[in-house]
C-alpha cells in the first residue's frame, strides 16, 4: 500500500498566494504536489488523480479557490433542514465541502460525466458523506 502524501498548505503559504499569485508554479514544486496523494480541505480528503486533477488545480482547491463562491453562499445559505438537489455536480468538490459544512437533510446531485461520477463516488464513500449521485443529465428531447 502506498502511503499517502497529504497536501495541507499552512496559512503563510495561501497568504503568500493571494499576495504574489504569480508564484504558483514555485510553491507547487516546494510542496512538491506531482507527488501528493490526497488534498485535504476542511476535514476531508480528496484524492489526486491525474484524470482528474493537475497539481494546479489540487493547489488551488487546497487553497479554497476552487468553486469558492459557489461554496461560500452554500455554507451561508443551506441549513441541515434543506434538501440540495444539485444539476451538474461535476467532481463534487463544491457538494462535498458544502455538504460537510451544512449537514443538510438530504442532498441530491446529477451528473452524466461517467469519470466525474465514479470520483465522486468513491471521494463521497471516503469521506462518509451521504450524497446519492444520479448519473442521469437534464435535457429537451
Amino acid at each position: 500500500m502506498t502511503k499517502q502524501k497529504i497536501l495541507r498548505p499552512s496559512w503563510g503559504v495561501r497568504l503568500l498566494l493571494k499576495v504574489l499569485p504569480g508564484i504558483k508554479k514555485q510553491v507547487i514544486s516546494w510542496l512538491d504536489v506531482v507527488h501528493c496523494t490526497h488534498v485535504e480541505k476542511n476535514g476531508l480528503l480528496f484524492p489526486i488523480e491525474t484524470d482528474v486533477m493537475t497539481p494546479k488545480f489540487a493547489l488551488a482547491l487546497a487553497t479554497g479557490q476552487v468553486e469558492k463562491e459557489e461554496i461560500a453562499l452554500s455554507t451561508t445559505y443551506v441549513t441541515a433542514d434543506d434538501h440540495i438537489i444539485e444539476f451538474g455536480s461535476g467532481y463534487g468538490f463544491a457538494a462535498a465541502l458544502t455538504h460537510h459544512a451544512t449537514k443538510p437533510a438530504s442532498h441530491i446531485c446529477y451528473e452524466v460525466n461517467p469519470t466525474a461520477q465514479a470520483y465522486c463516488k468513491a471521494m463521497m464513500a471516503a469521506n462518509d458523506i451521504d450524497i446519492t449521485i444520479v448519473p442521469k443529465a437534464l435535457g429537451d428531447g
